[in-house]
């Protein structure tokens, strides 16, 4: 493959531009045919950060992480809503809010937790829509963490 490579970079180099694309395509065939089986082996070494803890989605419990999806409500003031008190100030411990089909940790989630069984815990499906969405950014902004499942 080394090979395909310095023949396109001579292609560029000469300005011979049909022959460099034609170059170009036959990398391009030669990668997408060995990128799955060469990328597979790299993920069992690796944490991926992804936005969905969602297993139908490929999220590995154990391995991976998950980072919460943020909305910028308004573009011309995109820091309006977060912010809060700092974590030590904060008076729940955790705060999930979301609807119970997505995955199958959430069910889970919400009958060991949810009707706020415990005082330090905001376990709870999907919220009432409210104006601006307060009551999720004031449960956000009261927890010292969410969690995303």
């Amino acid at each position: 493959m080394s090979a395909l490579w310095g023949k396109l970079a001579s292609e560029i180099l000469m300005q011979n531009w049909d022959i460099a694309l034609e170059e170009l395509n036959r990398l391009k065939d030669i990668i997408d045919s060995k990128a799955p089986s060469e990328t597979r082996k790299h993920f069992s070494k690796t944490i991926r950060a992804l936005c969905n803890s969602d297993v139908k989605e490929g999220f590995v419990f154990g391995n991976d992480t998950s980072l919460p999806e943020t909305y910028v409500r308004d573009p011309k003031k995109p820091l309006s809503n977060i912010g809060g008190k700092s974590a030590s100030k904060r008076p729940t411990v955790a705060f999930f809010a979301g609807q119970p089909d997505h995955g199958y940790v959430r069910p889970i989630l919400l009958s060991y937790w949810g009707n706020n069984k415990d005082p330090y815990l905001k376990i709870f499906g999907k919220l009432l829509r409210s104006k601006g969405n307060k009551n999720y950014l004031q449960f956000m902004k009261t927890s010292k963490y969410c969690i995303c499942a």
